[in-house]
């Protein structure tokens, strides 16, 4: 029986893959721009290995871009080959950039049609959508990680996780996004920078495959606590209109939040409602003085107040752009397909007619200090 199992393994070594490593470059980011007669140009970074150790003198030269173009992304893709003399290996590619120009004139589903299919590329690539060209975020030098397309990447998630003012999203997550009921999708968006040569701030929205609209930052916290996907976040509260407070902001430190939004139809008009908890800290003061168990309520009610605000304007502003971004659409559907068969030709009406009520509980668990007021107040 061990002769059996020592001659069964020697057949079972080996590498996955018939490619060898020095046949092989592998892709860290890609950058889509259209030109004006619709041609497709790519630029896409692979990593070049150095020998030895990396050091931050090295940060920024560890990878090369190479510019191709073609009809779609595939022939583009295809023409690298020859210039390399080696095959592109897409399985450690860290993010998708697109220009803005190019997500709202093509059909973004169409475009990236070829990492859906292709088994190289992983679903969990990150996706972004870029204020001017794609191509040069990927020229700029990263602030500390070797690769731009990884800084980039790592720039979305840590944003999205400590302070909820963009998205996470990936290819996965966008091919759900456009073939669920209402096919609107909302992308992470980044920006120029003049310090650190970018900055992701806000979401693009898209609707049936092509970008539309935008979100702040202060909407997206909105959205991800719609959604029940705000992790951690800021929350500033107005000291008061008197001259001396007026420009004066306290800060409440979310450190967790849970919210359940809700829908019902009454007298065939669509209802919905968002209850929600959080737990908090305030981590700056400059007129509240806890001294009192009403004063910490009427602060706790303030700071809820403006949770609420916040969640019904970036409601009521997705209602006036007719963008059910909250897979209400989607919820209807699979509990009540011959309801939404009915009304889906006019979701988007019920949608934007809808009432919205929301309520937050807020525990507010420490001030930081003993002390419960500013700290050099007198």
């Amino acid at each position: 029986m061990n002769m059996v199992l020592v001659i069964v393994s020697i057949f079972l070594t080996g590498c996955w893959s018939h490619y060898e490593l020095t046949d092989l470059v592998f892709v860290m980011g890609l950058a889509i721009d259209t030109k004006q007669d619709g041609t497709v140009q790519i630029t896409t970074q692979y990593y070049k290995p150095k020998g030895g150790k990396i050091n931050s003198q090295d940060i920024g030269t560890t990878s090369f871009n190479v510019i191709s173009t073609g009809d779609s992304v595939l022939p583009a893709i295809r023409k690298i080959t020859g210039e390399l003399g080696r095959r592109s290996q897409w399985s450690h590619m860290r993010v998708i950039l697109i220009s803005e120009d190019t997500a709202r004139r093509t059909n973004v589903g169409d475009l990236l049609d070829i990492f859906y299919r292709d088994p190289e590329p992983r679903l969990t690539a990150s996706i972004m959508i870029t204020k001017g060209t794609a191509q040069s975020y990927l020229e700029k030098k990263p602030t500390l990680e070797q690769t731009t397309s990884q800084q980039i990447m790592r720039s979305k998630k840590a944003l999205y996780k400590y302070s909820a003012r963009t998205v996470d999203s990936n290819l996965l997550d966008l091919g759900k996004q456009l073939k669920d009921k209402t096919g609107n999708a909302v992308i992470a968006y980044v920006i120029p920078n003049q310090e650190k040569g970018f900055k992701v701030s806000g979401s693009a929205l898209f609707k049936k495959d092509r970008m539309v609209d935008k979100l702040t930052g202060d909407e997206n916290d909105g959205y991800l606590m719609l959604t029940n996907r705000y992790n951690y976040g800021l929350v500033e509260v107005p000291c008061g209109n008197s001259a001396e407070n007026k420009q004066k902001n306290e800060i409440v430190e979310v450190t967790a939040f849970s919210s359940n939004l809700k829908y019902q139809f009454v007298k065939d008009k669509l209802v919905v409602s968002v209850k929600a908890t959080a737990k908090g800290s305030a981590r700056e003061l400059k007129c509240t003085a806890f001294d009192s168990v009403d004063a910490e309520t009427a602060f706790v009610k303030k700071t809820e107040e403006i949770i609420v605000d916040r969640m019904k304007r970036t409601f009521e502003d997705l209602q006036k752009k007719k963008l059910d971004i909250f897979l209400i659409g989607n919820r209807v559907y699979q509990n009540n397909e011959t309801l939404w068969n009915k009304i889906e030709p006019e979701w988007e009406n019920y949608f934007s007619h809808a009432s919205f009520d929301a309520r937050v509980t807020l525990n507010l668990e420490n001030t930081g200090t003993s002390a419960g007021k500013p700290v050099f107040s007198k």
